[in-house]
């Protein structure tokens, strides 16, 4: 997991609080069926984006989930899924955010803008090269 700080507002001549941004990535072998159980341990742990990588969903798009919207990008729908990658970010972000390019099923960015900051959020699937076929 990465940490990043962003700039707070002073108020008072005193910081009220850092804001942190909460970024993790995560392999998570299968999207479809633990989408739930998933989205959960991010919340628990309080991830704001999270790169995520061989999804297994097919085609490109959207979902929004209670806490998190989940931008995703994988194979043609008529092919097997065994790849994809994907971006959850937290309700908190999602108005930041400003383009979603849908590079491959194994590349997908997110372009986020802050009040001071651009982001550019990359999620990359690249399997080993030694992986039995």
């Amino acid at each position: 997991m990465y940490t990043a700080l962003c700039h707070c507002k002073k108020k008072d001549n005193a910081w009220k609080k850092k804001c942190i941004l909460r970024f993790a990535t995560w392999n998570i072998k299968s999207f479809n069926n633990k989408d739930q159980e998933t989205l959960k341990e991010l919340k628990d742990n309080k991830i704001d984006i999270c790169a995520l990588q061989e999804t297994k969903k097919k085609g490109e798009g959207q979902l929004q989930y209670d806490d998190y919207l989940v931008i995703y990008s994988g194979v043609e729908k008529q092919t097997r899924a065994e790849e994809g990658v994907a971006m959850a970010v937290t309700r908190k972000y999602q108005s930041n955010i400003r383009v979603c390019s849908y590079v491959s099923s194994r590349i997908l960015v997110v372009r986020m803008e802050t009040e001071d900051q651009k982001l550019n959020i990359v999620s990359v699937y690249s399997p080993e090269d030694n992986k039995p076929k």
